[in-house]
């Protein structure tokens, strides 16, 4: 891109040195104290002290705070350089000529006429040992500046930090994404601060220095921070409006984030003044086709592919465009972001920028173009997770993972296809998707667009009729019984006998889950009649499994076992991860109520085994569940609470008839531990973390079941408050809470060295080694 030239005053550059002076030049002394970014701190002092570090570019959007980040880095680190650092702000230069006068005025370096500068500046960097720190380079990247990486070349104890948009890509180059603030606490943090928590409380306290985030507002600051993705400048024009705000209602208006964003200091350039403003600087840089894929990406929702980019993005006005060299030029300014989350490329916009580039498409005329062509994106990569043609096949496991990625856009699909009147093809989307609520467990969702089906169609499809009463029969709204007696009383004039059975199944499962088991059982068996005269093989197993549900709930706990082991056998065999994974489920619990304890760990490590796909892991909390049992018949009765608090469910939540199996070994456990204890058990399960529950699931699975064996003892110490002195248990309270060793001196009235040593010697008796291990110990002994 060219920019204009203007002349500069360098007077104005805001410098300390007079020409001169040593080449120490000082660093900006800014006005309010650095909040945390401590790792990120460490990594670029790192990069800069690695002597193959010569030039370092931190990269990332406007906003991201990267100039300050720079200045913190410099003065941590300007005393190990002999001749101290220096600060060249280049946010006022408009011409890539003037840079190296920029450079030679703030450093003090006379101009000789008869010597250019160039040789001028290299003789006095020559033998120097020194940190220069350039400052917003990327409006003057038009014009490739080659002779810095000579200047690094020739001066050998130079090394240049440089802030940018956009990578230089000069020689020597390492490059450094400045990541956004975290937005979760660490150990010895305030509890819930995070970094960009605790800048919005330092900022609002600037307008209103009575302001503090507490139990009734910081949920609301939270918000805000995730809703601006933790950008520095963001947060900071946020909490300049608590001045008439409450942060809930903050919060409440970041659904337009770029009108609020606004109302920066006056002296600050006006880039920095909002964020509008500092994402105008940044698409001022691109040329027209950066310009036209920018604002078309902007159409994603939680990121894309480079494939799903070149179909909804290439073509148009005249001529398609380079869309990969589009992406890495996007890349370089900063305006998206590799996922690093993700095994295959895909990337990211931050919510603000990408709030900028729906404006851009809404002012160039084409967003509903784009939004069309994204939306039959999206229709067909959700045709991967559907089912096959009339529930003949399951979706692959994989596909339903990779397509959680994507979920986002196909939320935004619908809506747009709802908006703009494409009903037929909203409909196929929302049946496309059928499965993947389902095993995805986003009932509401699913029941929500079901029912804007119904309402739009009179007279939908025995298939939407179904989908709907399946969704509000698991959420246990009143209407699933409608629905599905609806879907019989359309399927059974038909003749499709595929119809047939798909009405007769989910109205069976209605009532197996309400407890009707001879009703259940007799549709189930007419769904698989059906099933069979369709050729629908995954039903008829569907129906088999079913059939051993309600002849558990009906108590032949043989003929259960007999048709859950036989539907395992047949679904495995036919490669369907699924029916085994709830087939299991129903075994163990049958293995408890024979009182064959040995049998049911056995069970649970074989669904253990098949749990293990990642698409699967919304069921692990039926599994755990499960577990809960199984402890509780390994007499096992405190874990037994710990893994039922664990799973989350509730056995007042379940469909029956497993919900009392649960509820019979809820009874037991409580007559055991007491109402109170078991309820403390539970409380501590809500808050184990994985590894914790692995840990009980692994004692669990593997220990004996004689009576009083460490198997049948609580995996936490019992008798952790004796081990410890009065003292050391106050301290572990406060650990707990997320008291730094300082902010426990005050409100004990002792030392911050007493606290390390208190702490050490609480590590030392817990036998764990770190601060958080002895948190979680607190908590399992309800001393937090």
């Amino acid at each position: 891109m060219a920019t204009q030239s203007v002349p500069v005053d360098f007077t104005d550059l805001n410098m300390t040195s007079e020409p001169g002076e040593r080449i120490d030049s000082g660093l900006p002394s800014p006005l309010t104290s650095f909040l945390g970014r401590d790792e990120v701190i460490s990594r670029v002092v790192r990069l800069l002290d690695d002597p193959s570090v010569r030039l370092l570019t931190l990269t990332g959007p406007g906003g991201v705070g990267k100039t300050r980040l720079a200045i913190e880095v410099a003065h941590r680190i300007r005393a190990d350089f002999a001749d101290g650092a220096c600060f060249v702000p280049l946010a006022p230069v408009g011409d890539p000529t003037l840079v190296l006068p920029a450079i030679a005025h703030v450093l003090g370096i006379p101009t000789h006429p008869t010597q250019p500068l160039w040789d001028t500046l290299v003789d006095t960097l020559r033998d120097g040992h020194l940190l220069l720190l350039l400052d917003n380079f990327e409006h003057l990247l038009f014009e490739p500046p080659a002779w810095l990486a000579e200047l690094i070349a020739t001066c050998p104890r130079l090394t240049v930090l440089v802030t940018s948009q956009v990578a230089l890509h000069v020689g020597g180059e390492q490059r450094f994404e400045v990541p956004p603030l975290r937005l979760s606490s660490r150990s010895g943090e305030r509890a819930g601060f995070s970094e960009a928590v605790a800048l919005f409380e330092q900022r609002a306290q600037a307008v209103r220095p009575d302001f503090a985030v507490n139990s009734k507002n910081q949920a609301a600051v939270e918000r805000i921070c995730r809703a601006v993705d933790g950008l520095p400048l963001a947060i900071e024009l946020a909490a300049s409006r608590i001045l008439f705000l409450h942060p809930a209602e903050i919060a409440a208006h970041l659904s337009h984030r770029l009108r609020l964003l606004t109302g920066g200091q006056r002296d600050m350039p006006p880039r920095l003044q909002s964020m509008h403003n500092a994402m105008t600087w940044s698409h001022d840089l691109l040329d027209s086709n950066e310009r036209r894929l920018f604002r078309r990406l902007a159409v994603f929702v939680d990121g894309f592919t480079l494939d799903a980019a070149e179909e909804v993005c290439a073509g148009g006005e005249g001529t398609a465009f380079d869309v990969l060299g589009g992406l890495a030029s996007l890349l370089d300014h900063s305006l998206i972001r590799r996922d690093d989350e993700s095994d295959h490329a895909r990337f990211m916009m931050l919510e603000v920028i990408r709030e900028f580039g729906v404006e851009q498409l809404e002012a160039s005329g084409e967003i509903d173009v784009i939004r069309d062509r994204h939306a039959d994106q999206c229709l067909a990569i959700a045709s991967r997770v559907a089912p096959g043609p009339q529930h003949r096949s399951q979706p692959e496991l994989s596909e339903i993972a990779r397509f959680e990625a994507d979920y986002g856009n196909v939320r935004a699909a619908l809506a747009w296809l709802d908006e703009s009147g494409r009903h037929g093809d909203l409909a196929q989307l929302a049946m496309y998707l059928r499965s993947f609520w389902y095993l995805t467990d986003r009932y509401e969702e699913a029941l929500r667009w079901l029912e804007r089906l119904l309402q739009l169609n009179p007279e939908p499809s025995i298939d939407v009729l179904c989908t709907a009463g399946q969704m509000a029969q698991l959420l246990g709204t009143p209407d699933a019984a409608h629905y599905l007696e609806r879907a019989l009383a359309r399927a059974e004039p038909s003749g499709d006998a595929y119809q047939e059975a798909e009405a007769r199944f989910h109205l069976a499962i209605h009532l197996e889950d309400s407890g009707a088991y001879a009703q259940a059982e007799r549709l189930f068996v007419e769904a698989q009649e059906r099933y069979e005269r369709a050729g629908n093989a995954l039903g008829m197993r569907q129906s088999d499994y079913h059939l051993g549900v309600v002849a558990f709930g009906l108590g032949r706990l043989p003929q259960a076992k007999r048709r859950l082991e036989e539907v395992i056998v047949a679904a495995q065999a036919a490669g369907d991860p699924l029916l085994p994974v709830w087939s299991y489920n129903y075994l163990v619990l049958i293995a408890c109520e024979e009182r064959n304890a040995p049998r049911a760990v056995e069970l649970l490590r074989r669904q253990a085994q098949v749990l293990a796909a990642p698409a699967l892991r919304h069921h692990v909390p039926d599994f755990l569940a499960a577990a809960g049992v199984v402890a509780v018949a390994r007499c096992q009765f405190d874990r037994a609470g710990r893994l039922l608090g664990a799973s989350g469910r509730s056995p007042r939540a379940l469909m029956l008839p497993e919900r009392a199996a649960f509820e019979r070994a809820f009874d037991t456990a409580r007559e055991h531990l007491g109402e109170a204890e078991l309820e403390r058990e539970f409380a501590i399960g809500r808050h184990l973390t994985e590894a914790e529950i692995g840990g009980e699931l692994t004692d669990l699975l593997d220990g004996d079941d004689t009576p009083g064996s460490q198997a049948n003892r609580t995996s936490a110490p019992r008798d952790v408050a004796l081990d410890l002195s009065s003292r050391q248990l106050d301290v572990l309270r406060l650990v707990a809470d997320g008291l730094t060793n300082q902010e426990i001196a005050d409100a004990l009235f002792i030392s911050p060295r007493t606290v390390a040593t208190h702490v050490d010697h609480i590590l030392a008796k817990l036998d764990v080694r770190s601060r958080t291990a002895a948190v979680a110990c607190a908590i399992r002994n309800g001393l937090a």
